[in-house]
């Protein structure tokens, strides 16, 4: 019997432990412009949600960006040569995996983000259905503040 109640003891202990590390997050707003990367991306406020998950270095998380709220199709976006400003509604979906390590006084980081963004248009361009997909694999190294970063992606319009 003292083997048992050590063995729940141990297991108690331990899955308490995992859960203190355990991080839940999210955020609802309301945002006057869509800004990505530093470049504005449309021209009209925006409503989005995030959540994040947060274990031991690793992370997953997911975010929503609609500019659909109002009803009609005046998004108007990057002026792009596939969507050449032509107005529109757009909802963006991103999905992202994490991992980061510090072993010492180096950080490592792996990652990986996919985005999906569905647009609706009144005048679509010419063979643009309306979806374009990007994936991200990131991989940093940072030792005392001098990093060193690996970002590969792929745009993928359906």
């Amino acid at each position: 019997m003292k083997t048992f109640s050590k063995i729940i003891a141990g297991i108690a202990l331990i899955a308490t432990s995992v859960v203190v590390q355990a991080e839940v997050s999210g955020e609802l707003g309301v945002i006057s412009s869509h800004v990505r990367r530093g470049a504005e991306l449309g021209n009209e406020a925006a409503t989005y949600g995030a959540i994040q998950f947060d274990l031991a270095g690793l992370s997953f998380g997911a975010t929503v960006v609609d500019t659909s709220g109002d009803g009609e199709q005046d998004y108007i976006c990057c002026n792009g040569p596939v969507l050449g400003g032509q107005p529109g509604d757009l909802t963006e979906t991103t999905f992202n995996v994490g991992y980061d390590v510090t072993i010492g006084k180096l950080d490592l980081s792996l990652g990986y983000l996919q985005r999906e963004n569905s647009w609706s248009f009144d005048n679509a361009p010419q063979g643009f259905d309306g979806d374009v997909d990007t994936a991200e694999f990131s991989a940093s190294i940072d030792l005392q503040g001098i990093a060193l970063t690996y970002i590969d992606g792929d745009v993928k319009h359906d």
